[in-house]
């Protein structure tokens, strides 16, 4: 046999097979790579555990009506406060504070969501922001 040759026996109705140190050293370096790649994924989770955190702790605003009407939101996009101006609320048209109230909460919301994006981004360091299980 050829020394560079190994000789392994599986249980697989005694079927031998040669592997060659070429072939040993592949399978080492596949399994080291494989090993690193987990090992990166990790640090990436921890990081984006972080990242998550720390969104709660963010606020973000935004006003609608020209400042009558400005909701407040974490960085999550959870409402945290509304405040609304006393001079915009008309008994006779209830419907233009409701659409003010929409308004600033999803534009506070989409900023919230621009920043979160934005910072899951330099979390990632260059990784695709959205991949499956991870946020």
């Amino acid at each position: 046999m050829h020394p560079s040759w190994s000789v392994r026996s599986r249980n697989l109705n005694s079927i031998c097979w040669i592997e060659t140190n070429h072939e040993r050293h592949n399978r080492k370096r596949r399994m080291k790579n494989i090993q690193q790649l987990m090992k990166m994924g990790q640090q990436l989770q921890a990081r984006v555990q972080e990242l998550q955190d720390s969104l709660g702790a963010e606020e973000l605003e935004a006003s609608a009506g020209g400042g009558m009407v400005t909701a407040r939101v974490t960085g999550r996009g959870d409402l945290k406060s509304l405040s609304i101006d006393r001079e915009v609320i008309d008994p006779e048209d209830p419907e233009m504070l409701e659409d003010l109230v929409v308004a600033a909460v999803v534009e506070a919301q989409n900023r919230a969501r621009a920043f979160s994006e934005e910072q899951m981004r330099g979390a990632a360091g260059g990784l695709p922001v959205q991949l499956p299980g991870l946020f």
